[in-house]
């Protein structure tokens, strides 16, 4: 089996995401079977191949590209009736947490939260604005039940990254310690936003595909 558009899509998040985190290592599998490993460094623990950032990150684009036109493409020397796995370490102290939203810890004691989405930057901002207003209104009104007590759900100096190359947007934010369980939950709403915008526009687009086939 060539790589499915879910297979791809973990492919492309790791690439994103290994542009933004430096400490991030990527590992890719056939199974149990290690294939390459992207460090920029060999493994010597266990003699995997190494295959460098910028590699990584072309290779993927291309693979992403090429799966847009139609085309069926493999990874490396895994066979073509088989699906490669990639997996995502973090270093000790940072996580992935429900969602896939990335906690990693920053140089002066803070924390840099970020996810990533299929939806353009326009696309992404309005969804945040979305997510926050939602918020907002909620703790104006009877209260949520998962809201902490205080001020309403937010994060400061939301950014959002639009990456070329896979084609997807990394939404970002650094909190301090204090802040970071108010942030995780700003920062699921918005996830969780994104995620539901991205379905409808998957919907839109397969109903639109189906008309013009002449399908019902």
């Amino acid at each position: 089996m060539a790589l499915t558009t879910a297979g791809l899509r973990a492919f492309r998040e790791a690439a994103t995401l290994a542009d933004l985190i430096p400490t991030l290592r990527i590992r890719v599998r056939d199974g149990e079977r290690p294939v390459c490993v992207v460090t920029g460094t060999p493994d010597p623990s266990d003699g995997t191949p190494s295959v460098p950032l910028c590699a990584f990150r072309r290779g993927v684009g291309h693979a992403y590209r090429q799966h847009r036109m139609g085309t069926r493409m493999q990874f490396l020397d895994v066979p073509a009736d088989r699906e490669p796995s990639i997996d995502i370490g973090l270093p000790a102290g940072d996580a992935t947490l429900p969602g896939q939203i990335y906690r990693i810890g920053t140089h002066d004691g803070g924390y840099l939260l970020l996810f990533v989405t299929e939806l353009d930057p326009v696309a992404a901002r309005e969804a945040m604005d979305q997510a926050l207003a939602a918020a907002a209104t909620c703790h104006r009104g009877t209260g949520c039940p998962a809201q902490p007590a205080g001020e309403p759900r937010r994060v400061r100096r939301i950014g959002l990254h639009a990456d070329e190359v896979t084609g997807l947007t990394a939404v970002h934010t650094i909190c301090d310690p204090g802040e970071v369980d108010r942030a995780v939950a700003a920062m699921t709403r918005m996830l969780e936003v994104c995620v539901a915008t991205e379905a409808i526009a998957d919907l839109a687009a397969a109903t639109a595909a189906a008309s013009e086939d002449g399908r019902p």
